[in-house]
This record gives C-alpha cells, structure tokens and sequence, in this order.
C-alpha cells in the first residue's frame, strides 16, 4: 500500500469527534465527500459531514477489512460499527472508493452501503414499510 493510502486509512481508524483536524493534512482542499446521505464539496464541508456522524452515533469504530490500490484510486471495504438512539447497536458493511490528487491527498472519497436494508429498514416508523417494498420489487425465487 502507497504511504498516501496507509496516512489516509490511519487518520480514518483512529477518527473521533476531536481529532477532526486530523483530516487537513491528507485531504485537499476541495475534497468531495458522498455517502447514501451526504455529496459534499470542501474540507470543512467533509468534517461538518464527520462531527455530525459522532454527534449522532456513539461507540463508533471503523474496521477496514481489505484494500486494493492502483495509481490513484484505492478501494476498500470496510465494517461500521456504532449505538444510534433510535436503532441501538448498528453495525453494517460497506466500500469506498477514494481518489488522490497528483500530491498524495484524498481529492475524492465516495462510500457505498446498503441504506435501505441497513439502515431505513431498522426504522421504527419506516421499516416494515421499507421492507414491504423491498419484497414487491424483488425478485421472487421460481
């Protein structure tokens, strides 16, 4: 793995509500963060994006679980793990794909997960609804 990439995942492992400041010195200025919520341009914008998450989940913990990299781009698959007031414990996996510019800092970092089943479906309110249309739309065995 390219030191870019290792700084990259350590700043991401060790994360936490007062270390954001962390993420400067591996991100560009305009970074462009998406997630299945967020599509957010600037590196404050990116940390506004963090400090709501651990406002909003407590216990995080980021679990990498595989990287591949070529010239440019890593991706990598990882676990979340966290306790939302609403949701209790939550944990679910997903993959990101992050862009480095020409310098070695993250220009890009785009996450991918299942929203709707992992996240929508837990809702007390939504979720028996989510999942109903998830079963209309699917598929069905022969």
């Amino acid at each position: 793995m390219s030191p870019h990439a290792e700084a990259y995942l350590a700043v991401l492992e060790t994360l936490r509500a007062d270390t954001l400041e962390t993420l400067d010195p591996v991100t560009t200025p305009d970074v462009r963060f998406v997630d299945p919520f967020n599509d957010v341009v600037g590196r404050d914008a990116y940390k506004a994006v963090m400090r709501h998450m651990f406002d909003s989940v407590a216990d995080i913990r980021f679990i990498p679980a595989g990287v591949c990299e070529t010239e440019g781009r890593m991706m990598m698959r990882w676990r979340f793990e966290g306790r939302v007031r609403m949701l209790g414990s939550w944990a679910f996996d997903g993959m990101s794909d992050v862009l480095f510019a020409a310098d070695g800092r993250v220009r890009g970092h785009e996450d991918f997960w299942d929203a709707g089943r992992q996240f929508h479906e837990r809702m007390p309110v939504a979720g028996p609804f989510t999942r109903l249309l998830r079963r209309r739309i699917g598929r069905r065995p022969d």
